[in-house]
């Protein structure tokens, strides 16, 4: 195969130049070249509304951290050149790819002109447009596929392709063969699409199905480039094995291209179907009677077992959960993270040590080679690595430890300190070091271990530590008035201005528990029934608190709230407290499904996508604590394990109300 270079240029001077670069670069997962492609662009141009959204995906394609810096720049382009319609396509792409609530009614306004614009140009706005359609009920995606197509008819070829996948997704006999070739030629990179369209069709895509690999087959021979990858996906798409090809163009690229991260095998999707249910006990039911498709090792493995022991923990199964962390790790070796995580268990637990040890000692060396993620800011990397780096060598030397081998415990300990000061790891060092006969050195560490912020926040390491730290104190003529436990309260320290002895405030953490819409009606008065036999499900109720909850069926942490909301509702339910799930994924009758093996004994309800809009959501799941004159008196967003937050806001509304 000719040099990835030579073919790109060839492939540049003979179609359209710089952006064809920047998207081609773009959809290899370069997006740092796409970045410089697309400038180069707009010096020439620049109010080239495709340059502007090519720009702008590039940036978030380097990592979502990137949004909203590059939603600043937008920002400020457009107070300067309010009239520029690039710069507002630009804009509106950047609020568009907001994960959770798009600016919807903004992003419309910004393109609201856009029928006074080139074809070209208002391609580029509809596809921003589509990109935020999801979730934004006044963008409705039919009126926009038709803008699509009368685009397509006035001669713009990305916009006439894009027409004809829409179609092939809604009857794959609409659009004729010749048709879908004829697309494919001018605007390869839509063929791959077409394909998986036809794939999903079966028999009735059959015809042109074969005429597009047939084509695809003669890409295979080109010194385009462009064109060899557009059929290698075609014959992907089309269940051919193209892993040859692939690996030609991978090993030819200056950046990893996106089919080095393998799409989820039927196996993985298997998995994840099997633990989409609503209650941990029939997930796990579903999980294991998949268990003779899991192969003994690999990534499917791990993963069918991480899922196990998720549903295992929350249900305090705790020996059954260690087994399921201990063959995930040694199912996937190199995962440094899984690795930590059993070698811990086994540390706590006192068992399994070798394997312990042998699994976190083959990670370790991985922290030697990792270079700066740059979809982080340097602080922000840095600061994960030394964690990782304080983690991982603080369970090697405690395992060390365990196995009487101090003086290598006491090497390993020395690194985690160097990386990150904390409680644990100083407690860890200084019984390592009194078990050496060091007593001052480890005095000191044990000393620090109390007096740093946070102080020794595991309790077993707090119950290892405290005798060593007591028969030190001891030698060394310790005395308080409260004895031991009173000079180690003292050595924690103190928020600014506390009186004396008194403790410090404990830090807020977890997600908070105001915004939007707090101390104002709840908009929805009432959603679509879920349930069967319910057609409405009502949401302003004077006899009741209502806690209502906004989830989905393939968000995990909401599927994991749930038996603690019905939990909620049969606790308070004879002090007037009403749980109501409302949910927003794009269809009832799915949310129905799911629900229909074990509905919990709760109301429930459907609001869609729209929810995301009119209720503000920066993420699911959402509470939402409703007094009885339909007032938002706490928002909660997110859930875990042992959370109260929702407790605490109902206790505190009661203890106002009841008699």
């Amino acid at each position: 195969m000719i040099a990835l270079w030579a073919l790109l240029s060839a492939h540049a001077s003979e179609v359209t130049g710089t952006m064809t670069e920047a998207w081609w670069y773009l959809d290899r997962g370069c997006a740092h070249e796409a970045w410089v492609r697309a400038s180069e662009a707009l010096r020439a141009a620049p109010d080239d509304a495709g340059a502007h959204r090519a720009r702008v995906n590039a940036r978030i394609a380097e990592g979502w951290t990137q949004r909203l810096e590059i939603t600043a720049e937008y920002e400020a382009l457009h107070a300067t050149y309010p009239d520029l319609f690039g710069i507002r396509v630009g804009l509106a792409s950047a609020l568009a790819q907001d994960p959770q609530s798009p600016a919807c009614t903004r992003i419309a306004e910004l393109l609201a002109d856009r029928a006074e614009q080139p074809p070209e140009a208002r391609y580029h706005a509809v596809r921003a447009l589509l990109r935020a359609a999801g979730k934004c009920s006044d963008l409705p995606k039919d009126r926009l596929d038709a803008e699509i197509e009368a685009i397509g008819a006035e001669g713009v070829s990305a916009a006439a392709t894009l027409a004809v996948w829409n179609r092939l997704q809604r009857d794959p006999l609409s659009v004729g063969a010749d048709e879908m070739l004829a697309s494919a030629r001018s605007y390869p990179d839509r063929a791959p699409s077409y394909a998986r369209e036809l794939e999903k069709a079966g028999a009735a895509g059959r015809k042109s199905r074969a005429a597009l690999v047939d084509l695809a087959k003669t890409w295979l021979g080109s010194d385009d480039l462009v064109l060899v990858l557009a059929g290698a996906r075609v014959l992907k798409a089309s269940g051919r094995d193209t892993s040859d090809v692939l690996a030609r163009i991978d090993a030819e690229a200056p950046c990893r291209p996106r089919e080095a991260y393998e799409p989820p095998s039927d196996l993985v999707r298997t998995i994840y179907e099997a633990g989409k249910q609503p209650t941990h006990e029939l997930a796990l039911d579903g999980l294991d009677a998949i268990a003779k498709k899991i192969p003994a090792s690999g990534p499917e493995r791990t993963l069918w077992q991480r899922e196990r022991a998720e549903r295992l923990e929350a249900l305090g199964r705790d020996a059954e959960w260690y087994a399921a962390i201990k063959d995930a790790s040694q199912a996937s070796p190199d995962d440094g993270r899984l690795a930590n995580q059993f070698a811990w268990a086994a540390s706590e637990r006192g068992q399994d040590l070798e394997a312990a040890l042998t699994a976190i000692t083959h990670v370790l060396p991985s922290l030697d080679t990792e270079t700066w993620d740059t979809r982080m800011t340097l602080e922000g990397w840095q600061g994960v690595h030394r964690n990782r780096v304080a983690n991982w060598a603080d369970t090697r030397g405690w395992l060390l430890h365990q196995l009487g081998r101090d003086e290598e415990a006491r090497e390993a300990l020395q690194r985690a300190i160097v990386a990150t000061k904390s409680g644990n790891i100083l407690a860890h060092t200084g019984i390592v070091l009194h078990a050496l006969g060091e007593d001052d050195a480890a005095y000191a560490h044990l000393r620090a271990a109390y007096a740093i912020p946070g102080g020794v926040r595991d309790a077993t390491t707090d119950a290892e530590a405290r005798p060593h730290l007591e028969a030190l104190w001891l030698a060394d003529g310790g005395w308080h008035p409260d004895g031991f436990e009173g000079w180690v309260g003292s050595l924690a320290p103190r928020k600014e201005g506390a009186k004396d002895g008194a403790k410090p405030e404990p830090r807020a953490t977890g997600p908070r528990n105001d915004g939007p819409l707090v101390g104002s009606a709840f908009p929805m008065p009432d959603a679509a029934g879920l349930a069967k036999g319910a057609t409405r499900v009502g949401l302003r109720d004077p006899e009741h608190l209502l806690v209502v909850d906004l989830w989905a069926t393939w968000c995990g942490p909401c599927v994991d709230g749930m038996p603690h909301l019905a939990e909620v509702q049969a606790a308070y339910a004879d002090r007037g407290v009403r749980v109501v799930g409302l949910s927003v994924d794009k269809e009832a009758k799915t949310a129905r499904a799911f629900m229909s093996a074990a509905p919990p004994a709760y109301d429930l309800g459907w609001v869609g996508l729209s929810a995301y809009q009119t209720l503000v959501l920066s993420g699911i799941p959402e509470l939402f604590v409703i007094d009885r004159d339909g007032v938002v008196r706490h928002r909660i967003t997110g859930y875990g394990r042992g959370d109260t937050r929702l407790e605490r806001a109902l206790d505190a509304m009661l203890a106002t109300s009841e008699p």
